[in-house]
């Protein structure tokens, strides 16, 4: 059985091959630490106590009918979006998933 070939690294002038979501290892450690972590980006005790109150009013997932474990924001927080509920969604994580997938851009 002949093996898939190998992909370059989807970072601009990266020379190394893709090790997984199209980028090599070094390239993901850089943007995973220009990222910062969840309670750098607003995801602190608060934001854990907000989406488990709106899990509970919102246990069932938009898109699929299945159990919701996401909580999306409809206006990114990166976007201005605030964490009010009229801001959020409820989203099984399969769907929230394939959504962020799809918004991200390439």
């Amino acid at each position: 059985m002949a093996n898939k070939p190998r992909r370059m690294c989807t970072t601009p002038g990266c020379p190394n091959f893709a090790v997984r979501f199209g980028v090599c290892a070094q390239c993901a450690t850089q943007r995973e630490q220009q990222r910062g972590s969840a309670a750098s980006r607003g995801y602190d005790n608060r934001w854990r106590k907000a989406r488990a109150a709106f899990l509970r009013e919102h246990p069932v997932c938009l898109r699929c009918g299945a159990i919701a474990t996401d909580v999306d924001h409809i206006v990114p927080r990166a976007l201005g979006g605030s964490d009010e509920w009229w801001n959020l969604q409820a989203w099984c994580h399969a769907c929230h998933s394939r959504k962020t997938a799809e918004q991200t851009p390439r």
